[in-house]
């Protein structure tokens, strides 16, 4: 609770701080909620049963629908100093309420940069951010949250290029320094696993692609539309060798990770529709996921109010091959925007697997500052 409190008075002194001095800023949100769970198992004997989510005593939060909710239980605190062409970015983040608050996880990124040659060149080191070539759909591929530097090359406006060499795929050395038969000194093994590039190229008011490779065998491609007014359309795909990706065939082989992901929405006057498809093409671990979704503004009604349905459906495989059964859900939301950065959200959940259902009540609230 302590370490609660001394964020809680950093935050709000620097946000003050940022209010005042020349080239600071200082910004973020954050989310809760409460949750009330009535589970329904499919097994004989066992009664129905309520679980209650609270940021306060469950990790998980609160969640909402996947499209139209406020989101999982999270606090996030941006911070930016620049003078000329250099400066610095940090971002804190933390997730669960009851874990640990001060650790090197709850920091996304922390690195600072300098720009050259009039822009041409931005140079970055330290924990960097996903950098300029991030994929815009629902996944948001990109090479951050890595230790290490980063050079960014600019030719001209509309088209980036990355460089990034850091420590996430690198091995280490073990060496005894004072001979005492323990490895005191882990230095890590530089190789080309370290490097990774990648590049996007956007045309205004037309569309932008995206790619990325880093040599250990990770890769990502992105295309966004955004030529048709109120059309939102990104694909992205994720590439994973087998030797990181973590999966493995119905033998027990580690085999080669693939996803893609279509997100698509459209807006007319106060009514927005849309829908995010999943599709995880690894062998023997394939998956579909869809989770259309509609809302409407009520402004007529309530200045401020808005309600929608959240949809989804997944089926396939889990890791190792396993079938699962198929997995519904409907979530009815209703927002109210209090203020320009507060809302408030109501949301009921049913979800269905085999015989097992679930009915979740839930009321969440989102404050960005």
């Amino acid at each position: 609770m302590k370490a609660v409190k001394l964020l809680a008075a950093a935050a709000a002194a620097l946000i003050g701080t940022a209010a005042f001095a020349e080239g600071f800023s200082a910004g973020g949100y954050i989310r809760t909620g409460i949750e009330s769970v009535i589970i329904d198992p499919d097994v004989d004997g066992v009664d129905p049963y309520g679980i209650f989510k609270t940021a306060a005593d469950d990790k998980t939060g609160y969640h909402g629908g996947h499209n139209l909710g406020l989101g999982a239980d999270r606090i996030r605190l941006n911070l930016a100093y620049s003078k000329g062409d250099a400066g610095v970015k940090f971002r804190y983040q933390q997730e669960d309420f009851t874990g640990d608050w001060l650790t090197a996880d709850n920091v996304k990124y922390a690195f600072a940069y300098a720009n050259l040659f009039d822009k041409l060149l931005t140079v970055e080191a330290g924990k960097l951010n996903g950098g300029y070539t991030a994929t815009h759909g629902d996944e948001e591929y990109a090479f951050g949250g890595r230790t290490g530097a980063r050079l960014a090359v600019f030719p001209f406006d509309g088209l980036a290029f990355d460089v990034t060499a850091s420590t996430k795929y690198l091995g280490t050395y073990s060496f005894d320094t004072t001979g005492d038969g323990n490895a005191d000194y882990k230095p890590f093994h530089l190789t080309s696993d370290a490097f990774a590039v990648s590049a996007a190229y956007k045309v205004k008011d037309s569309f932008g692609i995206q790619a990325g490779y880093a040599l250990k065998g990770e890769g990502y491609v992105g295309f966004d539309l955004f030529a048709v007014e109120n059309l939102n359309f990104a694909v992205e795909a994720k590439y994973l060798d087998k030797d990181i990706s973590k999966a493995v065939d119905k033998e027990g082989k580690a085999v080669n990770g693939l996803a893609v992901t279509e997100t698509v929405s459209y807006k007319v006057n106060s009514i927005k529709a849309g829908i995010v498809a999943k599709q995880n093409l690894t062998e023997d671990n394939g998956a579909l996921s869809f989770y259309p979704f509609v809302s409407v503004g009520l402004d007529n009604v309530l200045e401020g109010l808005s309600a929608g349905i959240d949809a989804g459906y997944v089926t396939g495989a889990q890791a190792k091959g396993a079938d699962i059964e198929d997995i519904i859900s409907v979530t009815p939301e209703v927002t109210f925007t209090v203020t320009e950065n507060g809302k408030v959200q109501l949301y009921y959940t049913f979800s269905k697997q085999d015989e097992t259902v679930k009915h979740a009540l839930g009321l969440g609230v989102r404050y960005d500052f």
